[in-house]
C-alpha cells in the first residue's frame, strides 16, 4: 500500500540504494566505513564554511556607537560593581512586609451599606 503511493522511479532508486548499501556492508565493510567517515568529514567542512561565510556575518557584534555610549555612561555614572553579600544583608535586616493593609491604588467609596432591603413591601 505504501509503495503504490510513491512513483515507481523513486521506489526503484531507493531499493537500488539499499541493495548497494547491504552489498557494501557484507563484502567491503572497510571501504564502506572509510566512505562514511569521508562523507561525514566533507559534510563537516561544508557546514563550517557555510557557518563562517553565511551565518556568522548575520550576527553582528555590538556597534561602535553603542560601545562608545556605554563607555561614556560608565564614565559619567560609574561602573556597575556588584555589592558584596555583607552589604546586601545590612539592607535586609528588617523584615519585608509583602501585604499592605491599605494599597495606594484602591479607594474606599462610602455607600449605603447599613440599609437593609425591605423585601416585604411590594
Amino acid at each position: 500500500m505504501f509503495l503504490r503511493k510513491l512513483p515507481l522511479l523513486i521506489v526503484l532508486l531507493i531499493s537500488l540504494a539499499l541493495f548497494g548499501f547491504v552489498y557494501q556492508l557484507i563484502f567491503h565493510t572497510a571501504e564502506l566505513l572509510t566512505y562514511l567517515i569521508m562523507a561525514v568529514g566533507v559534510a563537516a567542512v561544508i557546514f563550517a564554511l557555510l557557518y563562517a561565510l553565511v551565518i556568522k556575518p548575520r550576527t553582528r557584534p555590538l556597534s561602535s556607537k553603542y560601545k562608545k555610549a556605554v563607555r561614556q555612561s560608565r564614565k559619567k555614572y560609574g561602573s556597575n560593581i556588584r555589592k558584596s553579600k555583607s552589604m546586601k544583608n545590612k539592607h535586609r535586616s528588617r523584615p519585608f512586609n509583602r501585604h499592605r493593609s491599605n494599597p495606594p491604588h484602591l479607594k474606599v467609596i462610602d455607600g449605603k451599606r447599613n440599609k437593609k432591603k425591605n423585601r416585604a413591601s411590594f
